[in-house]
């Protein structure tokens, strides 16, 4: 969106935009100059200031439409348009029934390459030829469905109203729906998606999961009796085509009832090219395309039994390792493997490098990183991070013993949200507060410090996918993860969803908050910007610290914490070098930087040496340094 220009209405501005094309369109039919109508300039300019892009790009970019099939698509519906826009059509010389005809799209573009049967406006059923006539003399008709989406409306088919009905009923969030959540996203993201299926337990609880799984894409879900699709083949080709159309433009995610007619439910949901879920019915012996149960994938939790014996299970290192670390069987054979081989310190070690490796570029393990000691901070901070460092070792007693386990699955780990301005010391308390938790068996808590811009994605369904990778890696081995500085990757959701794009965009935010909140571990979030946080977010965070800027008081004593044993020095005065109004982490940066003018000098560090150091760090911070003070360093 342009700055300063006020934001317009979706219908609206979508209305303009198909009567531009429209105008324009007419034009160049009466042989009239449209270049003066400037409608791709004024098409351009509507758009910036919508929510949304048009309905008509949003087609052509879900049925991959270049610009001829744009066009032919739009003069094909000018038939339908209002007189005053239609007219130019209807007096136009190949014409046929007021409708525009191949004719008449050769004569507009040179070509009639853009109707061919092969072509995405004619297998996409976006337009059909009527009759059965001579090729250029055959009128063009735009489906009703295809014709109420390019004015943003929704709507079907007459040959699938009826046989569709919405799911009305959604279950609760809970782990289930977070998992069918992230199989619905990682087949959205497959050129071949495959086809999801249950052929066990309450098709009906299913259901209401599934739909609640793909609400927070702005989805809504749809059901499909098998029973109801066509049993001729050629009909249940052509119903297939039409109903791919219509899913896609409504943008509806589609279940199948397969068990009363699993041969028809398999066939129509193999021929669509789309993701759905078949309740009921396992594939057939005839089925050809890739196909996930929704349980697959998921960590066996007898994985180590599976390739172990008893008498090693109970090894006090196996037990823990199984404990701790959920793998599938493959990768329980990798990890016993790499630790036979001595290629691991011990199983734990390959059983955390196993899962450690799905998280790829997405997230780098951080170690050796700040002390509990290192912390400077106000009191009631320094109090909260205490709180959450016996988060672990409490953990059972609560959850298990207590009972809060049983009374939901959901927000059992600790999601904090560390907020303030940068160089305040939230990633370093983060370190801090890690390195000081035990997990149950005494052993460190691995931290993971996860990539956030690897972690968003261009490309839509990408980002869902890292999300899953990395929250199903991150409980998998039982680490700590830290989102720094994940302003962009929390912000607030888009509230008017008007295309795909917003859709999707909901649909990963949606998915994220489902992850942060079935994650029972440690996943601590940094920020310099609150008021970017989705306040969706913010309710699901057990702590959410303030850091403040330093006082005084504070910044005296990081200055003395900040300056090694080792480091020699000379006439520092730490009242002086307090006074200066300095976050912590510019307090580092001014001390490295003398120390490194020390050295160049061969001398130990002095005032004058943090002086430069400090002009040199505000000039970095585009602040005016405190030059009255500073003379007393020289």
């Amino acid at each position: 969106m342009m700055d300063g220009a006020r934001t317009l209405d979706w219908g609206a501005g979508n209305a303009e935009i198909l009567s531009l094309e429209f105008r324009r369109l007419a034009a160049l039919l009466n042989g009239e100059d449209a270049e003066g109508l400037r409608a791709p300039t004024q098409i351009e300019v509507i758009e910036a200031r919508m929510t949304a892009p048009s309905a008509i790009a949003r087609i052509a970019r879900a049925f991959g439409l270049g610009d001829d099939m744009r066009q032919t698509l739009l003069l094909a519906a000018l038939a339908d348009a209002p007189p005053s826009l239609s007219g130019a059509l209807q007096k136009h010389r190949f014409a046929a029934e007021g409708r525009a005809t191949p004719a008449v799209v050769a004569d507009l573009l040179g070509h009639t390459e853009t109707l061919r049967p092969d072509g995405a406006l004619r297998t996409g059923r976006l337009i059909r030829l009527d009759g059965s006539g001579r090729f250029y003399e055959r009128p063009m008709i735009v489906p009703d469905a295809v014709r109420e989406a390019l004015g943003g409306h929704g709507g079907f088919d007459a040959v699938i109203e009826g046989r569709l009905r919405p799911v009305t009923l959604a279950a609760a969030p809970s782990d289930e729906t977070t998992r069918i959540a992230g199989c619905w996203a990682s087949a959205c993201r497959e050129r071949q998606p495959p086809v999801l299926f249950s052929d066990a337990g309450d098709p009906a609880m299913m259901l209401a999961r599934f739909a609640a799984a793909v609400r927070g894409s702005g989805q809504s879900a749809w059901v499909l009796p098998a029973e109801a699709i066509p049993a001729d083949p050629g009909d249940r080709a052509e119903f297939g085509a039409i109903l791919r159309r219509d899913l896609i433009l409504n943008d509806i995610a589609l279940a199948i009832l397969g068990a009363e007619a699993p041969q028809a439910a398999w066939s129509l949901a193999e021929a669509l090219g789309l993701p759905c879920l078949i309740l009921g019915a396992a594939p057939p012996a005839t089925a050809t395309g890739p196909a996930l149960r929704l349980s697959d994938g998921a960590s066996d939790p007898s994985a180590w039994s599976v390739l172990l014996d008893a008498e090693t299970c109970a090894h006090p290192d196996v037990r823990e390792a199984a404990q701790s670390v959920a793998l599938t069987v493959p990768q329980v054979r990798r990890a016993v493997a790499a630790t036979a081989a001595g290629l691991a310190p011990n199983l734990m070690a390959a059983a955390r490098a196993e899962v450690g490796e799905q998280m790829g570029h997405l997230a780098q393990r951080i170690g050796g990183g700040s002390a509990w000691e290192d912390l400077i901070l106000p009191p009631a901070q320094h109090d909260a991070l205490t709180q959450m460092s016996a988060f672990l070792g409490n953990r059972d007693r609560v959850l298990s013993e207590w009972g809060f386990a049983g009374k939901s699955s959901r927000g059992l780990g600790m999601a904090a949200l560390f907020h303030g301005q940068s160089g305040t010391g939230k990633t370093t308390a983060a370190e801090a507060l890690v390195g000081r938790m035990q997990s149950t068996s005494g052993d460190a808590v691995p931290l993971y410090r996860v990539n956030v811009a690897a972690l968003v994605s261009k490309y839509i369904g990408e980002t869902a996918k890292n999300f899953e990778a990395v929250f199903k890696a991150g409980e998998a081995m039982g680490a700590a993860l830290l989102f720094d500085e994940a302003d962009g990757l929390f912000g607030k959701r888009t509230g008017s969803v008007k295309d795909s794009i917003d859709k999707h965009s909901n649909a990963e935010l949606g998915f994220l908050l489902q992850c942060l909140e079935a994650y029972p571990g440690v996943a601590i979030l940094t920020t310099n910007m609150r008021a970017s946080i989705d306040d969706a977010f913010f309710r699901r965070f057990r702590f959410a610290i303030e850091f403040p800027f330093p006082d005084q008081a504070l910044r005296r004593q990081i200055w003395q914490r900040v300056l090694p044993d080792a480091l020699p020095r000379e006439g520092l005065d730490f009242d002086a070098l307090s006074g200066p109004s300095l976050s912590g982490g510019s307090i580092r940066s001014v001390a490295i930087n003398g120390a490194y003018m020390a050295a160049s000098e061969d001398q130990p560090l002095q005032m004058r040496h943090l002086a430069h150091a400090v002009r040199l760090e505000y000039a970095k911070l585009e602040k005016t340094a405190p030059d009255k003070d500073l003379k007393g360093w020289l």
